[in-house]
């Protein structure tokens, strides 16, 4: 999982540089990328996780340190059925 992450943080930094897209555009982008990563069933399980990873890495990155806790609780709660 580790390495996913990684490569989600890569892919943001990427995508980051698109200047034409609208931050739901480039999540988008960086979720797609993940099918390189992951089977299809990883995916469909993970994506709730990594969706608010992703979110969460963009709060940080803008200064926003009051994480959205509620969110992460139902994400991992979603990720471990």
């Amino acid at each position: 999982m580790k390495d996913i992450l990684e490569a989600v943080i890569e892919k943001m930094k990427i995508v980051e540089t698109f200047t034409k897209l609208n931050g739901e555009e480039k999540k988008m982008r960086v979720m797609a990328s993940l099918k390189c990563f992951m089977t299809d069933n990883e995916l469909e399980r993970y994506t709730p996780f990594l969706s608010s990873f992703i979110d969460i890495v963009c709060d940080l990155a803008r200064g926003n340190d009051s994480i959205r806790i509620n969110d992460v609780k139902k994400c991992f709660l979603s990720c471990y059925k």
